[in-house]
This record gives C-alpha cells, sequence and structure tokens, in this order.
C-alpha cells in the first residue's frame, strides 16, 4: 500500500491523504487487503447472513481511492447476491413468542458472525505477525513461506469448490422445498417448480463451467473438474458466460497499447489536429 495509492490507473483525491497515512498504517492495510482479497470469499458461502454482509461493503473503500470506471459498480453488483430478502425488508417484531424465538436466533446469529469475524482478525495477526512497538505503533511481517503458503492453497482449493456446490445446493433444494409447499392452486404450483428446476439448472450449469478457470489458480485444482465441463467451457468460451477475474488480467507489454487516435481538418490536405478527450489521460505534457 506504500506505492498503490500513488502508481495505480486513476487516483482519486483521497487517494493523495491515502498515500500519506503512516508507514505502519499502511502496512496493516496491506495485510488487511490480503486477508480480504484472498481469504474472506470463501466466507460468500457461509450460512450465516450477517457474515456475508461483510463482502458487499468492502469495495466502497475501493471507490473511494481508485477511479477503475465500471469495474467497482460491476463487483458491487455482483456482491448483490450476498444480500437476501431480509436485508431488503424490515419485519417488525411482534409480541408473542415466535417473536422472542426469532430474537434468540437473530442474536445467536450476531454472536457467530462476531466469533467469524474475531478468527479472521486472530489470523491476521498469526500470519502476519502483528505486534504493539514500543511506540506505540505497530509492526508486521510476513510469518509464512512461499512454500507453505502453496501447501495452503492446494488444500484450500478443493474444499472451496467442494463448499460452494454445498452451499448451492442446499439453497436449489430448499427452493424446489418452498414452491412445493407455497399454498397456490396446482397450476400456478406447476409452473412455479418448473420454473425453480430451470434456474436452479441454469446455476448448477454456471457453477460447473465457471470451476474451470478457477482451477487454474493452482495445478491440484485440475482434479476437481470434470472433463465435460471444460468441453463446455472451451464451447462456451467465446460467449464469455464466466471469466478468470482480476482487474490487470490481461496487462499490456512495455511497448504501450495499441490506441484509436481521432484527428481532425477544416479541409483534406491538412493540416490536421488531435483530438484531446476530457478526463482522458494522454500526453503528460501538454497544458
Amino acid at each position: 500500500m506504500s506505492v498503490h495509492f500513488e502508481s495505480q490507473c486513476l487516483p482519486t483525491p483521497l487517494a493523495w491523504y491515502a498515500h500519506h497515512l503512516p508507514e505502519w498504517f499502511l502496512k496493516l492495510c496491506t495485510a488487511h487487503a490480503s486477508i480480504m482479497e484472498v481469504g474472506l470469499p470463501i466466507l460468500f458461502f457461509f450460512p450465516n447472513r450477517f457474515v456475508r454482509y461483510t463482502g458487499f461493503f468492502l469495495q466502497v473503500c475501493i471507490i473511494l481511492t481508485g477511479n477503475y470506471n465500471f469495474f467497482n459498480l460491476l463487483t458491487m453488483c455482483l456482491c448483490i447476491s450476498l444480500l437476501d430478502d431480509e436485508y431488503f425488508r424490515a419485519i417488525p417484531h411482534k409480541k408473542n413468542s415466535s417473536a422472542g424465538t426469532s430474537r434468540r436466533m437473530y442474536y445467536a446469529s450476531q454472536l457467530i458472525n462476531f466469533l467469524v469475524h474475531f478468527l479472521v482478525l486472530y489470523a491476521s495477526v498469526v500470519l502476519f505477525n502483528i505486534r504493539l512497538t514500543p511506540n506505540n505503533t505497530l509492526d508486521l511481517n510476513i510469518a509464512f513461506t512461499k512454500q507453505e503458503f502453496d501447501w495452503a492453497l492446494s488444500k484450500a482449493l478443493p474444499a472451496v469448490i467442494y463448499v460452494g456446490l454445498s452451499s448451492l445446493t442446499i439453497h436449489i433444494l430448499k427452493a424446489v422445498m418452498l414452491s412445493v409447499l407455497e399454498p397456490q392452486t396446482t397450476s400456478a404450483k406447476i409452473t412455479t417448480l418448473l420454473s425453480t428446476i430451470f434456474y436452479s439448472a441454469a446455476a448448477m450449469f454456471i457453477f460447473g463451467i465457471s470451476i474451470v478457470p478457477f482451477s487454474t489458480l493452482h495445478p491440484v485444482g485440475n482434479t476437481t473438474v470434470i472433463p465435460a465441463m471444460r468441453e463446455w467451457h472451451s464451447r462456451l468460451d467465446h460467449l464469455h458466460l464466466t471469466n478468470s477475474y482480476g482487474l490487470f488480467r490481461r496487462m499490456t507489454g512495455v511497448g504501450g497499447r495499441p490506441e484509436v487516435i481521432i484527428v481532425g481538418s477544416n479541409n483534406m490536405e491538412g493540416p490536421w489536429k488531435e483530438y484531446n478527450f476530457l478526463y482522458k489521460p494522454g500526453n503528460v505534457n501538454n497544458t
């Protein structure tokens, strides 16, 4: 983080202030970003709804210090799936036995949410050896080797796939059960059931082909992908239904990148003048 804010594509005005934060705080932000971007996405499949909410709001911090155009908005749109229906509606508690049960479940969920984030914080302290110095500032260093990280990734990659598959299966079974038990006419119930099965099959198929690019994170991922999914992924690759995640997934070389330059002139013989667009990085020597 000591060089991120000044070297990113389009820093925002707040990025200048973020760049001049204390060194110990920037190092702490580096550890925090590593945990949030590598470890926290696993919790997107966590059954507790409050744990899933955390992933939705983290993208706001990136928006405040960096302009990545529609990328941040696209990521936040994808994270909307972490918010369930209960988030968008407030159900008042009634003074009855069911309200008391709901309140107890709410407190239990909040306790689980606290414990999960406490474990994440504890893991951050251990993995980055965070400690308080005599000057009352924080110091940290990476407390694991490259070989240890590679070993952990080889174990975590298949586990994440199975956890995601289990979570999706549970949600599909719950949706099918609700469509069957919903009090409605027979024809409406059949329509709802068929619609649920259709969208469930589509979700399962998208999940299956998305494992193919995800498995490239480590060679052990090759053993978790069904050959049929690889074949379907290659067939549908031109549709870009699934892609490898990464803001800078593909970077141009040191020779630069090709750009379309628009020029104009009052006559065909010239002189031709290049149009410079507002808010688009161009020649730094132009005033």
